[in-house]
């Protein structure tokens, strides 16, 4: 997401890449905590879970607690701009905004270099709708940070993955030399 450019994701722009990449980061997040929050109750992974070490067990609760945490801010921005923009955040957003903000909508012939450059602050600025313009750079900032935070997902799917591996004996043992 944050390389200068990547010659065959670039062909719209390094914006689109970018906002392509935060919408699906954002889709694959949501999954990831839920198949998360469905396995804490499972009875056999508790069991497992248990028989890991404390500091193992500690890890676990405090990435599981700290993505519960910003689940509400993922949902919102999932609904906002991820999947399907929502004609009424979209709605909202325009009704709101100065009507001297502007952006920039390159057409061309062909539609790879056709470019939806004010697709980008139109998305900024719906995820601040009904937030007061001396509050919404804070507010971005917040959210962007709760989104960061469900980062932790990915530390836990593998912890999960070397759980079910060692409790099914699927890799071979070290042997001592």
């Amino acid at each position: 997401m944050t390389i200068e450019e990547i010659k065959d994701l670039d062909k719209h722009s390094e914006y689109w890449r970018r906002l392509y990449f935060l919408r699906n980061l954002i889709r694959t997040l949501n999954e990831i905590q839920s198949g998360i929050q469905r396995i804490r109750s499972d009875v056999h992974f508790k069991a497992l879970l248990d028989k890991q070490p404390t500091p193992v067990q500690a890890e676990f609760d405090e990435h599981a607690e700290a993505m519960a945490k910003g689940i509400e801010t993922l949902k919102d921005v999932r609904n906002e701009i991820c999947g399907h923009v929502l004609e009424s955040a979209v709605q909202e957003t325009l009704d709101e905004m100065h009507p001297d903000a502007f952006g920039f909508y390159e057409v061309t012939p062909i539609l790879k270099t056709t470019h939806y450059k004010f697709a980008g602050e139109l998305v900024a600025q719906i995820l601040v709708k009904s937030t007061p313009d001396k509050d919404k750079a804070k507010v971005l900032a917040d959210k962007m940070v709760q989104i960061g935070d469900q980062l932790e997902a990915f530390s836990l799917i593998e912890r999960i993955l070397f759980m079910y591996i060692e409790a099914r004996a699927l890799l071979p043992l070290k042997r001592s030399r």
